[in-house]
């Protein structure tokens, strides 16, 4: 039916504050209080090049897209708990850290998937072969 390229890069920068970290008197928790975000730019780009009955079923022609995405990514000020516990294997010290979930708000604009087949016209309607 044809071939697909698509490739995917992409630059930018994170920032995280630790206001503070603190271990409990035993060393098994570490608590930190934070707040960051993540600013990303994501080049995007998609390839299809229909062959023989590609063209018939698919798209007509070649197809080729490059779309950039703003990434946005914050992290609002919080305090998380990391568990930490100890196991000795042999005459290694295995250390087993667990954090607790950190929240985060994330956007992605425009959706890079949405904006690369927004203006590709396919052939045939998908759902019409069900029909």
């Amino acid at each position: 039916m044809g071939r697909f390229k698509g490739e995917i890069s992409g630059n930018g920068k994170a920032f995280v504050h630790f206001q503070s970290l603190r271990f409990n008197p035993d060393l098994s928790e570490m608590s930190m209080q934070y707040y960051g975000n993540v600013d990303a730019t994501l080049q995007s780009n998609l390839e299809l090049k229909p062959v023989d009955l590609g063209h018939i079923f698919f798209c007509f022609s070649d197809y080729d897209k490059r779309v950039s995405s703003d990434i946005d990514i914050s992290i609002p000020e919080s305090v998380s708990k990391i568990s930490i516990t100890s196991a000795r294997e042999g005459e290694n010290l295995l250390l087993h850290i667990k954090p607790d979930d950190i929240l985060y708000n994330a956007s992605i604009q425009p959706s890079p998937l949405h904006s690369l087949l927004w203006i590709l016209n396919f052939r045939y309607n998908v759902l019409s072969v069900f029909y």
